[in-house]
Parts: structure tokens; C-alpha cells; sequence
């Protein structure tokens, strides 16, 4: 962006849902002033709304005629704006409902940026007609138009006087462009500022007192916002950040908060912040890296419904079946509302009713957009969109850890990839929390396969929690999930809950397990000394141990063992695909290795470990040794099926594949992907 290539108009269209009027005023009055209580911006080629604290965007008018630069009059009735539906920008009017709309201008050239009197008489604007930038007034009804302006340089940008007695505008008759103010009448021109900076988009308080505009600081190339007093003195930097884009500053109708755009990074959009007027409390508005252009106050004598449960998070339905959805709006003026359902996405909001039957019926896999309105008594209205997601269900290779009593997950725990799940309701033994599902501190389960973590770009992949119950620690990183009781702690972040309410889970989770295959072992100790490397055929043996610093590699094909013990820092490496089985139990030490040889480059499906062995004597979840150990800063690339005992992850081990036990126990700053090749 550069400020020679300034931009013409500001790109607003609102259908803002207030109070209906069909007619203009015709006398010159005292109008009150209605509450500023919202945000107008431009977001990607639309006009949407928001709430002051960033709540309840609302797209206005999906699939309008081109309209934008509105401006309110000062009692919230009437909308000013611009259009080139008819060929070039020209000035229309509407009720602020929306409807009514009226041609007001008609010339050629571009008319642009009109600007109501506080009267609600006269409209100001732009306008290239006559060769250069000028500034014009007319009549509200589109009558006598005049110019006031009359130079061969360009005259922009004009805004009133709080008393509609002068307007001030952007005027390039000087170096760099300065702010010049005129009587109402085109008399008594005058220059308030005198800087080598231009200065934009200049904004009268509504006392009076002073005017905002953005420009940019000498010798600095991105802009910021100023604050003069009314008579061009005292000039103030409100924003005064070098690397940080601030402009097109609004007043808020009390004079109490200052709106603007800002690009708080190269790659990030433009968003809506706040700030006091003396450059305090600078807040965002919505979400960073949603692209919020040129805001407006809008002046709304009545207040929009709020929605206010549940929240806008996705649905969850199985082809062919249907879930449930259900949107709580409140009026804050205490009146009905009455609730409208876009369920195809077309903008017809056909089906009536707070709660909506959704059918996955006739549908494919993939994610459905959906909204709905709430509107009140006097057409107010806010909307709502989100999706559904239709799913052809789960089988065990669509999961990375899956448990089939209970699982436990603590602090820091990292899956990159794949389903978590627990099979059965109601298990007898629950690690912890009284949850067949324990979520630790800051586990993450992110759902994502890709994207730009700055500009909050990123797309959906279907990763998915699955049991009977969910408790979810601190500052927890979670992706849909399907549960019949959640505690989760407020700091959790959840992409989709889907209580009983939307989709009852179905148990058993997965309706078809892999089969644990028969097999006798042998006779035959297998030891690796340490430090040394040996190489063993398929075949079946009694208990493997390799030592410290030990090396093993396994040719393929099907090898049976009774127990596998590997020492800290040993390797075993698969050169073909294989599969172990193992009657007793499997246990690494620290720093261990177990996954497909480096040196190979052929690549094939991660191999499958199936362990027999139960938990100590007892085969008891809290007994040990566990079925499964893997020791700390392990790396486990293969599929492991444990069904009669625990998979016990150490500090910081990485697996890689699918993990599938009675119990999992996945130890602080673990990490998993998914790899998972049990085909039942």
C-alpha cells in the first residue's frame, strides 16, 4: 500500500436491520443522535457488522448490487452510500433497513464519499465531474447540486462540523496535502495544518474540539493516526508505530473511542481496532488475520439481537442419519424473536424455528454451510454461519491412540494427526478424573493439516476425540468431539462439541477390531550384546533382549516371540514389513529405537506389534510391569495392539503409527502421529 495510490472510496455496504422509515425528513429539525453501539467493515468484497467487544459478525446483504462508502445520518435512519450498479459511482440513499433505495446523483463521473449535515439536510461528497477532485453539497433528496470547491488540485474527503455550519477535507494545494475547512456556503476557505505530511480522511470530535485524520510521519512509510485540535494546533500521534498500518480513524457518536483499520503485520489483513482519544487502550475487534477494511459507526437508535448460546461452533451428523441444531438469541429490548434457517446456503432462510432437524441424508462426506437469523418485533436482526460436517463414520486404521477402557494423556501431550478414541461406556477401570478420557494441561490435538499460524489460514483435516466421557485440563488444544460428559476447564479451546444433544455417540466406537492372530513361540533366546548388530530371519523364538547400544534388524515377514526387552539407547530396525507378535510383554528403555531401517529407501505401511501380555500378576490397570512400556525419549514407528493390558508412553518418547490397548498412558511432552495400518 502506498499513500499516492490513495484509496477513492471506502468500501461499505450495510443493510443494518433498524427501525423502517419510508420517507426523508423535509424540514431542517434537531435530529437526537443515536447510540453507536456497532461496527460497520468491509470484509472481503461484503459489509458485515459487529458487536463493540467483536461478538456476532454479521454478513448484511450476501449477494447484493455493489454498494459501499455509506455514511449514517445522525439519527440512525437513513443510509448514504455509494453504487455503480448503473454503470459508475453515483450517491443513493435507503432506509436504514435497507429498503427504499434511491438514485440521488447522476453524472458521468464518479460521485463519491457522501457525508450527511448533522441536520440531516444537506449531503456533502466528492467528486471528479469537472476535472479535478472537488467538493460538492445537495440537497438529502438529490436536489440543487453545488459546487464549493473550485481548484485545479484535488479537494477530498469531506466531513462536517458538528453545528453543520463548516466542512473540512484533504486538500493538495500545498506540499503534501493538507486539511482545509470552508463555510457550509463555499465562502472563507482556510488551511488549518501546514505539514509536509498528507493528511487523510479528517474527522471532526463530535464536540468540536478536535479532528482525526491518518497520514504518514515524516520520513516513516507506514501511516498513523493524528489527533489536532480544531484549529490545527497541538498535533498528537495516537497510534505512532513505524512497522504498524493505522488509518481511516472514525469518532464514535459520544466521542469516547476512536475506530480504524489496522495491519499489525505485512501478511496479516487489515482489522478493526479501538482507542481512546488520547491514545489509550488500543484493542482489536474480532478475530487478528480477518480482513476488516475502513470502519463506520453505525448510529443504531435500537439494539440488534445478541446471539448468546450456544456458540457458533460446527455440527457433526453421519450420512444418513440427522442431528439436532438449536441458536439462542436475546432481544435486549425484551421483545420475541423469531428464528430463520438457511440450511442450504442459498439465502433463503425457508425453515422457521429455534431448533432445526439437519439430515445427512443424500449427502456425501464433507463439510455443509449453514445460517441462521434470529429477527425481533421491529425487523432488527443478527445472523449466524457456521458448518456441518457429514461423515461416513470411523473404523480403528482412522485412529492413532485408542484405548479400550480408558486413556490418559497428560500435560503436554502432542498428536499431529489421527483419531483419539476410547471403545467402550461406563469401563470399570478409569485412569484418572473419573473419565475414560483424561485430557492434561496443555495437550494439544490441533485438527489441522496445514496453514499460517499468523494469518490464521488454515484448512480442515477431520481428526476426532471419541468416549463417554471427556475431562479437558488447562489451556487443552482439542478438535470435534463426541462425548455423552465433558469437563473441560474454561481455557480449553474446542474446534466442535457434539453433546448427545447433537449426535449421540454410538458404542462400541468401532464396530470391528483387528484380529489378534494365534501363534506359539519357540525355544530360542535371541541376545544382542551391547554394542554390537546382529541380523535375525522371521521365524519363532523365545525372549529378545538387545542391550545397551545394541542393533537389531529384522528381515520381514512374521516373527513370534514370547517377551522383547531393548536396554537404553539399542535400536531395531525393520529392513521389509513385518510383524511381531509377542505372548508376554514388550519394554524399551530410554532413548531406544524401534522403527523401518534408514538405510532402506523403499518405503512400505508401518509394521503391527501384537502384545498377548497382561499388567503384572493381576493383569489389574494399576499393576506392573504394563503390558507395553516405552521408555522416555523413545522413537516407536509401527502399530502396537495390546488389548489385554496398558501402552505406557515415558517423558518425550515419539511414536509414530497406531496404538490400540485396554489402557493408554501417554506421559508429559509425547508426541504421535498417525500411521495406523490395522485394517480389521
Amino acid at each position: 500500500m502506498h499513500l499516492s495510490a490513495r484509496k477513492v472510496v471506502s468500501y461499505f455496504f450495510v443493510f443494518l436491520a433498524l427501525m423502517f422509515f419510508s420517507v426523508r425528513p423535509a424540514q431542517a429539525q434537531a435530529l437526537p443522535d443515536a447510540i453507536g453501539n456497532a461496527i460497520v467493515f468491509e470484509s472481503n468484497d461484503r459489509l458485515d457488522m459487529m458487536n463493540l467487544d467483536g461478538s456476532d459478525v454479521i454478513d448484511f446483504a450476501p449477494g447484493q448490487v455493489s454498494a459501499y462508502s455509506p455514511d449514517f445520518s445522525k439519527d440512525g435512519r437513513y443510509i448514504y452510500f455509494v453504487s455503480n450498479r448503473d454503470g459508475n459511482p453515483e450517491i443513493y440513499v435507503m432506509d436504514a433497513y435497507g429498503s427504499n433505495q434511491t438514485r440521488l446523483t447522476n453524472d458521468p463521473a464518479t460521485d463519491t464519499h457522501p457525508t450527511i449535515s448533522p441536520d440531516g439536510q444537506k449531503v456533502a461528497f466528492e467528486s471528479i465531474r469537472d476535472g479535478s477532485w472537488e467538493i460538492y453539497v445537495m440537497n438529502s433528496d438529490g436536489s440543487n447540486v453545488q459546487r464549493l470547491t473550485n481548484n485545479s488540485f484535488d479537494d477530498r474527503d469531506p466531513s462536517w462540523s458538528p453545528d453543520g455550519q463548516k466542512i473540512i477535507f484533504y486538500s493538495q494545494s500545498s506540499l503534501g496535502g493538507d486539511i482545509h475547512r470552508i463555510d457550509s456556503d463555499g465562502s472563507n476557505e482556510t488551511q488549518i495544518t501546514a505539514t509536509t505530511q498528507e493528511e487523510f480522511n479528517p474527522r471532526y470530535s463530535p464536540d468540536g474540539q478536535y479532528i482525526v485524520f491518518w497520514g504518514e510521519p515524516d520520513g516513516v512509510s507506514r501511516p498513523d493516526i493524528f489527533r489536532i485540535n480544531a484549529d490545527g494546533s497541538n498535533q498528537v500521534n495516537l497510534t505512532n508505530n513505524t512497522t504498524i498500518w493505522d488509518s481511516n480513524p472514525v469518532w464514535s457518536p459520544d466521542g469516547t473511542t476512536i475506530a480504524f483499520e489496522s495491519q499489525e503485520s505485512s501478511n496479516s489483513g487489515l482489522a478493526t481496532f479501538l482507542i481512546n482519544p488520547d491514545g489509550t487502550n488500543r484493542r482489536a475487534l474480532g478475530r487478528l488475520g480477518q480482513q476488516q477494511e475502513t470502519p463506520s459507526w453505525a448510529r443504531m437508535g435500537n439494539h440488534a439481537p445478541v446471539m448468546t448460546s450456544p456458540p457458533a461452533q460446527d455440527s457433526f451428523v453421519l450420512i444418513g442419519g440427522q442431528t439436532t441444531l438449536t441458536r439462542t438469541a436475546t432481544d435486549l429490548e425484551g421483545g420475541p424473536l423469531t428464528y430463520y434457517w438457511d440450511l442450504d446456503n442459498n439465502g433463503s432462510f425457508e425453515t422457521e424455528g429455534q431448533s432445526v432437524q439437519y439430515s445427512g441424508v443424500g449427502k456425501t462426506k464433507g463439510d455443509y454451510d449453514i445460517r441462521v437469523k434470529a429477527v425481533d418485533n421491529v425487523g432488527l436482526r443478527v445472523r449466524q454461519g457456521w458448518s456441518v460436517h457429514v461423515d461416513d463414520g470411523v473404523t480403528i486404521d482412522d485412529f492413532v491412540l485408542f484405548a479400550l477402557d480408558s486413556m490418559w494423556l497428560k500435560k503436554s501431550v502432542s498428536v499431529s494427526g489421527g483419531n483419539v478414541g476410547v471403545q467402550n461406556t461406563n469401563a470399570s477401570s478409569l485412569l484418572a478424573h473419573d473419565a475414560e478420557l483424561t485430557l492434561g494441561a496443555k495437550v494439544t490435538i490441533p485438527d489441522l493439516s496445514g496453514g499460517d499460524q499468523e494469518s490464521n489460514d488454515f484448512w480442515w483435516r477431520g481428526d476426532q476425540i471419541y468416549a463417554d466421557s471427556i475431562w479437558a485440563g488447562n489451556k487443552t488444544y482439542l478438535p470435534t468431539l463426541h462425548y455423552n460428559e465433558l469437563t473441560a476447564s474454561p481455557s480449553a479451546y474446542i474446534w466442535r462439541k457434539n453433546a448427545p444433544s447433537n449426535t449421540p455417540p454410538t458404542y462400541p466406537v468401532v464396530a470391528n477390531m483387528p484380529t489378534f492372530p494365534t501363534f506359539t513361540v519357540g525355544t530360542q533366546d535371541v541376545v544382542v550384546a551391547t554394542s554390537s548388530a546382529q541380523t535375525l530371519a522371521p521365524g519363532s523364538y523365545r525372549n529378545l533382549d538387545v542391550m545397551t547400544d545394541g542393533e537389531l534388524r529384522l528381515t520381514g515377514g512374521v516373527y513370534n516371540f514370547k517377551s522383547w526387552d531393548q536396554r537404553a539407547n539399542s535400536r531395531v530396525y525393520f529392513t521389509a514389513p513385518t510383524e511381531v507378535r509377542i505372548s508376554g510383554r514388550l519394554k524399551t528403555g530410554d532413548s531406544a529405537i524401534v522403527r523401518n531401517d534408514p538405510t532402506v529407501t523403499t518405503t512400505w505401511a508401518a509394521s503391527k506389534v501384537f502384545v498377548k501380555g497382561k499388567n503384572g500378576d493381576t493383569g489389574d490397570m494399576t499393576d506392573s510391569p504394563k503390558s507395553v512400556t516405552l521408555g522416555a525419549h523413545t522413537i516407536f514407528n509401527g502399530n502396537i495392539y495390546a488389548p489385554n493390558g496398558s501402552i505406557f508412553f515415558l517423558d518425550y518418547g515419539i511414536a509414530n503409527g497406531g496404538f490400540i490397548g485396554k489402557w493408554i498412558i501417554a506421559n508429559p511432552f509425547s508426541q504421535f502421529g498417525w500411521d495406523n495400518t490395522f485394517s480389521p
